[in-house]
């Protein structure tokens, strides 16, 4: 059998296979699979073969039967870290069994890929947002984090998409699109039928209300601080973490519903590459001396090539942010450290929202703008070349998810290409979101989007916790 894309072009360029996709996986049926210094785990006919650094938990029945694997960090729905084995409450024959699995899987926050392997179902499901990465080719079974480990042969290029645009950042692959004309990302709240490698959504419930009204803002904001202060709590007591501290609002609510654990983080940080970045590294520095916390700046280092282009490859080709010139820098976090991001927590602040929009009815231009699939001299053409792809992913949509069209959108369509891809190219540490739980994000989404777009949220959350934190202005 020949070697996969990434193995073939860590022999060309004499990498290291095993050390630059530690943290990736790759789950199959194929008989007779390995791949360099991984490990492999097996159930139900199906094979997890998985980098040294990547966790790997077992799922069991009731009877403790295995029926799955879970590959990554997660924390149940009461905050604790899954580990050793994640119990279901029924058995495997049972009737209402995989239901009662899907639920508990749909309940898990953090940074993960689950898969559940019983007579009769074979599945897999991802994290909220898709930051573990799920990328899957219909034509051979195999599905794993990025199409180079997936693909054993050359990429062919997708027509939909220019390459090399993409690579600049002009444009961002979405809608289910990678480089690869063939291998297609999963949608995250859809699990994916390894029978037929179909997409079926479970998340969100069609009674979920997203309409929380201006007098239940405190105790919302309430709930959210108390459960994402628990995940913290969770992950920095039981993993060595890395929390980047910059003059930003997402990682300031971050350490502020952290306050109580904020002893047990092991690197308060931030990386300084470019102008902005140089303010907020100062920021958080000084945010960090106000509290007596240790602070290390990582100063700029620019990418070799190789960094750049072993990027490329660990990331699937998934295109630009700025973050990409802090490679070298972040390539320099202490190895193995859980990196506590602060990015989804931009729903509070109805990120994807223009003031212009807020209570006017449903925009396809707007919602096609928002997850960057053309340049944007472009973006009317865009109507009729993506339109129908984009109505048909907001149809299915739960009708009463359709008025939060652009807050699902950067959940399901934007951050899996954006932050998910781009999180694979990382492969001495572990990027994850502690607010990346469907219980906060369906709390975020709904509330009041105005209230969202003009910061009331964050204000509120600072005011509840920590109202010192307001006095520090933001960048």
């Amino acid at each position: 059998m020949p070697p996969t894309l990434a193995e073939a072009k860590c022999q060309q360029r004499g990498r290291d296979f095993a050390e630059l996709f530690r943290y990736q996986y790759v789950f199959a049926r194929a008989r007779g699979l390995s791949f360099p210094g991984w490990g492999a785990r097996h159930v139900g006919g199906w094979t997890l073969h998985h980098g040294a650094a990547l966790g790997v938990t077992d799922i069991e029945d009731v009877a403790g039967r295995k029926v799955g694997l879970l590959a990554g960090v997660a924390l149940s729905a009461d905050s604790r870290l899954v580990a050793g084995r994640l119990r279901l409450p029924l058995g495997a024959e049972d009737t209402g069994f995989v239901a009662a699995a899907e639920g508990i899987l749909t309940s898990l926050a953090g940074r993960y890929v689950a898969f559940l392997v019983v007579p009769g179902a074979a599945r897999a499901y991802a994290d909220p947002v898709g930051d573990m990465g799920l990328v899957y080719d219909p034509e051979t079974g195999a599905l794993g984090s990025t199409p180079g480990v997936v693909l054993r042969r050359g990429l062919r290029a997708n027509p939909a998409f220019e390459l090399r645009r993409v690579l600049r950042g002009d444009v961002q692959f979405s809608l289910g699109h990678t480089a690869d004309a063939v291998v297609r990302r999963l949608i995250p709240n859809h699990y994916l039928d390894l029978g037929d490698f179909t997409l079926h959504r479970h998340w969100p419930p069609r009674d979920m209300g997203f309409d929380i009204p201006e007098a239940a803002v405190p105790e919302t904001v309430d709930a959210i601080t108390a459960r994402l202060g628990a995940h913290f709590r969770a992950l920095v007591s039981n993993l060595p973490c890395v929390v980047p501290l910059t003059g930003g609002r997402d990682s300031r609510i971050l350490i502020s519903c952290g306050m109580a654990d904020l002893d047990q983080v092991a690197e308060f940080s931030a990386f300084r590459f470019h102008n902005a970045s140089r303010v907020d590294s100062r920021m958080g520095r000084d945010l960090a001396a106000s509290m007596g916390l240790f602070f290390r700046q990582y100063f700029k280092v620019a990418a070799s090539w190789t960094q750049k282009r072993d990027f490329r490859l660990k990331s699937g080709y998934s295109g630009q942010r700025g973050e990409f010139r802090a490679i070298a820098m972040v390539e320099s976090f202490p190895r193995d450290h859980v990196v506590l991001r602060g990015n989804i927590l931009e729903l509070l602040r109805a990120n994807q929202w223009r003031a212009d929009r807020v209570n006017r009815p449903f925009k396809l231009l707007h919602g096609l703008r928002r997850i960057f699939v053309v340049p944007r001299p472009l973006e009317r053409a865009a109507i009729d070349v993506w339109g129908p792809a984009y109505m048909a992913w907001r149809e299915g949509l739960p009708e009463n998810a359709r008025p939060r069209t652009y807050d699902f959108g950067f959940v399901e369509l934007l951050l899996p290409n954006t932050q998910g891809a781009f999180f694979a190219g990382y492969h001495g540490c572990f990027p994850l979101n502690p607010f990346n739980d469907r219980k906060l994000i369906g709390l975020a989404i709904g509330l009041p989007v105005e209230m969202r777009r003009r910061n009331a949220i964050v204000e509120t959350v600072f005011r509840r916790t920590n109202p010192w934190l307001l006095d520090v202005p933001f960048h």
